[in-house]
């Protein structure tokens, strides 16, 4: 089996989804590492980037083809108040409802490599200064905003001031200004 960057074209709407990071093989078509979940490869796919190496037995090459797909496909910054995460350099990734931990975990690669499986995603996100959103609540930093961070909370609460989530950035920037 081989990892790559793969589009197929959805059966029933016509439409391209992906790209996607996993592995695959002559017919099936795995994510989670190949742990198991796996789906069958439609008829019509096409593979974008296939990486080198052995990846399953090579932790420093799988993470570093994982981060190299995230450069290029993964998560991109968006304006929204909604869930997600904030990072120190104010940028704020945006995600659905419960899918903290899977954001976190392509951002915590994307940022700053291999994860760290001592910690929680969220906690250790949190502890390197990530601010964690949800639709209607912006969480208790961990650790002192960036200015980056503040001015991005700002942004956000401006998107539409009348919000609980505009509510909660607001009362999160005045508590900072006070600190100073």
């Amino acid at each position: 089996m081989r990892y790559v960057t793969i589009v197929w074209r959805n059966e029933q709407t016509g439409e391209s989804e992906g790209p996607f990071f996993g592995k695959m093989s002559a017919t099936r078509w795995y994510w989670n590492n190949g742990n198991g979940s796996y789906r069958l490869l439609p008829d019509e796919y096409e593979i974008l980037v296939e990486y080198p190496g052995d990846l399953d037995n090579n932790d420093d090459l799988f993470y570093a083809a994982y981060q190299s797909y995230l450069q290029s496909y993964g998560p991109k910054p968006a304006m929204k108040q909604t869930n997600g995460w904030l990072g120190p350099d104010g940028k704020f990734y945006t995600c659905r409802a419960r899918e903290h931990n899977d954001l976190g975990y392509d951002l915590h690669i994307l940022y700053y490599g291999n994860i760290n499986y001592a910690l929680s995603r969220l906690r250790d996100l949190e502890k390197r200064g990530w601010l964690h959103t949800y639709a209607d609540l912006v969480c208790w930093p961990e650790t002192k905003l960036t200015q980056a961070q503040i001015d991005t909370l700002f942004d956000l609460a401006m998107l539409d001031p009348t919000t609980e989530f505009a509510n909660s950035a607001m009362n999160i920037i005045e508590k900072e200004n006070e600190d100073e």
